[in-house]
């Protein structure tokens, strides 16, 4: 489902829900697809309730035709909000001025909510969330929230 204009007006920018929150035990992508040409920014929030496992990813894609192929959008440095990882980016390393693949990228599990953040100007027309999970009896409770502005992101 490609989602195409106004979800939900937050602080002047337009909020996605890519992925709802749920529990998820296998690899894949968000059959919601945020219509994101013409805006100057994105934005995207994963929230990480839970989960188990060796391995966990989270990577936003794009297309420039239409969703006919898709590839790895290069995001602007991933902050974490849980208070013992702050300044720590996606792998646990400390944040410099980077572009990264993946939001999450974790070779453990998490022990509580935590909330990754980070943004791409000039966004390609049409972006998917898609993760990664690995492991014996993996499971991962997580959602994707997009948000799109007008104005860059610093």
């Amino acid at each position: 489902m490609t989602v195409r204009g106004l979800s939900t007006a937050v602080g002047g920018q337009f909020q996605f829900d890519l992925v709802p929150l749920g529990t998820f035990t296998t690899a894949g992508v968000s059959s919601t697809q945020c219509d994101a040409g013409g805006y100057a920014s994105l934005t995207a929030v994963v929230t990480h309730v839970t989960g188990t496992g060796t391995q966990f990813r989270v990577w936003l894609q794009g297309s420039y035709d239409g969703g006919t192929s898709w590839f790895g959008v290069p995001m602007m440095n991933v902050a974490r909000t849980d208070v013992a990882a702050l300044g720590l980016n996606e792998t646990n390393t400390v944040i410099t001025s980077t572009f990264v693949h993946s939001i999450i990228n974790q070779a453990n599990p998490f022990t509580a909510t935590t909330v990754f953040v980070s943004a791409l100007n000039s966004p390609p027309p049409l972006v998917r969330a898609a993760w990664n999970i690995n492991g014996t009896t993996p499971s991962q409770t997580f959602s994707i929230t997009c948000l799109l502005s007008m104005m860059s992101a610093s």
